[in-house]
Formats: structure tokens, sequence, C-alpha cells
């Protein structure tokens, strides 16, 4: 079955409307063309309002969404000036639910200092010292 729009429906119904007005050997119909036109009417009025809702919802949401940025911010400004009255190594800050700035884990003097210290081997193939610098291939021994 085929969607129908609104537009599609209402003007249908107008229609129908001023044909039973132009016709005068339908004035029988009378009672069902008035209820039908008084249901139009409360359907434009409902389908104003729902338009009026949704343009209503989108200024709400855009309100809302700016003053969830303002409120962020004001967070930011609160925790920092927190942070800054207690001391940042502090434990109370935990209460906040802020991580105080804490010591790293000790490394071993031995262990930190002989890795650095250890040269890396190059990645390309190494040239026999006899061809370094001579741009040379080497030669076929076989």
């Amino acid at each position: 079955m085929p969607k129908v729009s609104f537009a599609d429906i209402t003007v249908e119904w107008e229609a129908l409307i001023r044909a039973v007005d132009e016709s005068p050997d339908l004035t029988a119909s009378g009672a069902h063309r008035d209820a039908l036109a008084a249901k139009l009417e409360r359907i434009r009025e409902l389908k104003a309002m729902q338009m009026a809702a949704r343009a209503t919802k989108q200024v709400c949401t855009q309100q809302l969404r700016h003053e969830l940025g303002e409120a962020k911010m004001l967070a930011v400004q609160l925790r920092s000036s927190i942070r800054s009255f207690i001391d940042p190594r502090n434990e109370r800050l935990v209460r906040y639910k802020m991580a105080p700035i804490r010591k790293g884990p000790r490394r071993a003097a031995g262990a930190a200092g002989a890795a650095a210290d250890t040269p890396t081997a190059p990645a390309g193939p190494a040239e026999p010292p006899a061809l370094a610098g001579t741009g040379e291939p080497p030669a076929d021994t076989d």
C-alpha cells in the first residue's frame, strides 16, 4: 500500500467537500459533509500544533546544548579552582572525583641507563669493507 502524504489527503477531502457544495441534489449528505469539514478543521489545528511543537523542540534543543556547553566550562573552572586551593598532590581531590598527582613507579638504576646506551644496528644490508663507498656491487666468488 503506497504511503499518502498529509497534503494529498487534505487536498482530496477539500475537493470532496467543494464537490458536495456544488451539487444541489446531495443535500441529504449535508450531515456527513459537515462532520468531515469539522474533522478537517480539527486536523488542520492539530497539524499547526505539531509544527509549533517541532519548532519549540528545536529551540529547546539549541538552548539546552548552549547551556550544557556553558555548564561544562563552569565545571572545568570549578575543578581548576578546587585543585589550586587544595593542592594538585593532595589525596582530598579524590572526594571531588579528581586524580591527584602521584609519584610514578621507581625504575631500577641499572636497567634504565643500560637500555639507553645500547647502539642500534643499521637497517640496510652491510657492504664489505673493501667495497664500501665505491658503489660497485660485490663480485660473485662462486
